[in-house]
């Protein structure tokens, strides 16, 4: 039987730590730098997800977007048909979090709703250098209507939180599976929750 699955996207500036969500809630264990490279074009991979909505699993192809600005025409292609979008911003880095108007334009030229699009803050676990604090995020946030978390890829803070939500906004089943270019790899499921040290606390807004 072959496995429905839902697309999702994430999107922002180069260095705003979207290869790292990812690589923090496949390899939990590993450290980061361990996988540290710039995401050239496109990464793609299947996983699974369980929602928070409902504990059911969600499969999911996730689409991790390089930010830098030549990538721009090729990144517009691929949001084509998303179901979910992240936009991330580094809390460290001003000019990261003024580029998520330009993502949240691109995401609504694709007619994704707001109320499918999380914004996501990274790097909380380096606080002494914050240059956007929680309430302008949040505030970002509601002036578009979607959600809004802070995370530590590092320190795994709010990852598991942010996929689990993820896999909440999407319907239970689907027939939109979208392989592109017939590129299928390998599923990699994961649904364990990792035992952590207690993290700042979270915001979600809608």
């Amino acid at each position: 039987m072959r496995k429905a699955f839902h697309k999702v996207v994430l999107v922002g500036s180069a260095g705003s730590g979207k290869s790292a969500l990812v690589c923090k809630k496949l390899w939990p264990k590993t450290p980061l730098d361990h996988f540290y490279q710039s995401t050239i074009g496109i990464d793609y991979v299947q996983l699974a997800v369980r929602s928070l909505a409902d504990n059911k699993l969600r499969h999911i192809e996730l689409w991790d977007t390089a930010g830098q600005e030549r990538y721009a025409v090729l990144i517009s292609t691929y949001i084509r048909n998303t179901q979910v979008a992240c936009v991330a911003y580094d809390i460290t880095n001003r000019s990261t979090f003024e580029a998520v108007d330009k993502y949240m334009e691109m995401l609504r030229e694709h007619d994704i709703a707001p109320d499918r699009i999380i914004i996501v803050a990274t790097k909380l676990d380096l606080i002494d250098l914050r240059e956007i604090a929680k309430t302008e995020g949040a505030a970002k946030a509601a002036e578009y209507g979607c959600m809004f978390t802070e995370t530590s890829a590092s320190e795994g803070w709010h990852i598991d939180e942010l996929f689990a939500t993820i896999a909440a906004l999407l319907p239970p089943n689907t027939n939109a599976t979208t392989i592109i270019d017939g590129v299928q790899p390998e599923l990699i499921p994961f649904d364990a929750i990792t035992t952590q040290e207690k993290p700042p606390a979270c915001c979600w807004l809608m």
